[in-house]
């Protein structure tokens, strides 16, 4: 069925190509439209299709594992990169990373999606229909993973952008003491460091 609607998107781009240049003064509107909507429908059976397939159980829970997997062999090869660092020269450490881990972080890359189904990424209390009062959103299992986890109902962020947030969390230093301030690439100071 994915691919059935891949072709009918395709085959709509070539017919709104075709019917575009026939007449280079003027376009013939209603076949391009009719090609258009006929791609719409293509790029729509497309999204669900791929949807349905995210959303099944064999599929999730198999993604799960190998979610699981890649990230035990990705921190299994960290140790292995930690344990050598004196005898890896400084300019060959990216070519090693690259050999080590491209085939985990494919594998962890391809199966992310099923994170996103399983774990709820970026939801906010409000939308959880049972436990905080949403009466349009109906989320059953996020309402009983509520009713069987903690919830906090007064938690607080330390800054509204997401990495001197994340970095407050993990270092245990507000954003202006770390001088994080923003999502750019920067350094920590000494004192919010790990210390090596």
């Amino acid at each position: 069925m994915k691919a059935f609607s891949l072709l009918i998107v395709f085959g709509a781009f070539l017919a709104g190509a075709f019917v575009s240049v026939l007449d280079p003064r003027e376009v013939n509107w209603p076949w391009l439209v009719l090609a258009l909507l006929i791609g719409g429908i293509g790029l729509w059976l497309s999204r669900k299709v791929h949807k349905e397939e995210a959303h099944a159980g064999h599929k999730l829970s198999g993604n799960i594992d190998l979610l699981s997997k890649s990230l035990d062999n990705i921190l299994a090869r960290l140790e292995l990169i930690n344990k050598n660092k004196e005898e890896l020269p400084t300019y060959e450490a990216r070519f090693e990373i690259d050999r080590l881990f491209r085939e985990e972080l494919n594998t962890f890359a391809d199966a992310r999606e099923s994170m996103i189904h399983v774990f709820g990424m970026q939801n906010y209390a409000d939308v959880m229909s049972g436990v905080m009062g949403e009466r349009y959103v109906k989320t059953p299992n996020l309402d009983a993973l509520a009713k069987r986890g903690m919830r906090f109902d007064r938690a607080y962020a330390s800054n509204p952008i997401c990495v001197p947030a994340r970095n407050s969390i993990f270092s245990g230093h507000y954003p202006f003491e770390t001088g994080l301030q923003s999502n750019a690439k920067k350094s920590l100071p000494a004192k919010c460091r790990r210390p090596s």
